[in-house]
């Protein structure tokens, strides 16, 4: 298992496991140019989230996506959960924090030490 950055060559995977989802998936141009993507021992990308640079040290962890048939999915994604904070800190953040709609993956973060601060939020967008 290793851990790299996500490249554009990526995104048509990333489509696949949003729609396996059964959820929208992210136009490319809303994704930052950085990210933790967990691959396999043969290479095969299984998990990725997108962090999002502010002009603050928060960075923000959105879009976590994972492939829903790998069998290394569980321990790819606990990978992912501890490797957000250091690559946070390689980028210059002193905290990060997320938005999540799955309970399931926020007890993973708060097993990798992320602290619920709210519930029951809605999201809002406004294009410009």
């Amino acid at each position: 298992m290793f851990i790299r950055n996500h490249t554009e060559d990526d995104y048509p995977l990333f489509v696949q496991w949003w729609e396996s989802w059964g959820w929208q998936p992210i136009p490319y141009m809303f994704l930052p140019k950085n990210s933790v993507v967990v691959c396999d021992d043969e290479g095969n990308p299984v998990c990725a989230v997108f962090l999002y640079l502010t002009d603050t040290p928060i960075i923000w962890a959105e879009n976590y996506i994972s492939c829903k048939k790998s069998k290394d999915r569980k321990i790819c994604i606990e990978e992912m959960t501890k490797s957000i904070a250091s690559k946070a800190k390689e980028l210059g953040g002193v905290a990060v924090m997320s938005t999540l709609k799955s309970a399931a993956m926020g007890r993973r973060l708060e097993k990798g030490g992320f602290q619920k601060t709210d519930s029951n939020m809605t999201n809002y967008i406004l294009g410009v």
